[in-house]
């Protein structure tokens, strides 16, 4: 492959992980949205599902984020060794704390709705 084509690649793979990482906040905010208007009715069995769901989701997004990320760094990576004219070489990064960003968030949204189902005692 030539270098235009690597780094054709590689911004295919970045604007998978944005998406990607679009997808997640979006479904983030579904279940902060849900905890929030109908976390303090739900039944055992039915927080216990939507928790299932939700991580399982989540999990998905997190491998499709370090997939996505890694292969374009691989491809930057490849671009830049062949290169004449770069003259700084790319730093990947960022892919983990955007990673590290949506796992925080995940955990911050399971601990939400923990809260909205307990509330503490004023």
């Amino acid at each position: 492959m030539t270098e235009a084509e690597l780094l054709e690649n590689a911004g295919i793979y970045w604007s998978n992980f944005v998406t990607s990482f679009g997808i997640g906040i979006t479904i983030i905010s579904g279940y902060l949205i849900v905890a929030y208007s109908v976390g303090a009715s739900l039944t055992r069995s039915q927080v216990i599902l939507v928790n299932v769901m939700f991580f399982g989701n989540m999990a998905f997004i997190v491998q499709g984020l370090n997939g996505f990320g890694a292969a374009a760094a691989d491809l930057e990576g490849a671009a830049w060794a062949m290169t004449t004219q770069r003259t700084f070489e790319p730093t990947p990064w960022g892919r983990w704390g955007v990673m590290v960003f949506v796992v925080l968030c995940v955990f911050g949204a399971f601990k939400f709705m923990i809260d909205v189902r307990h509330p503490k005692a004023k």
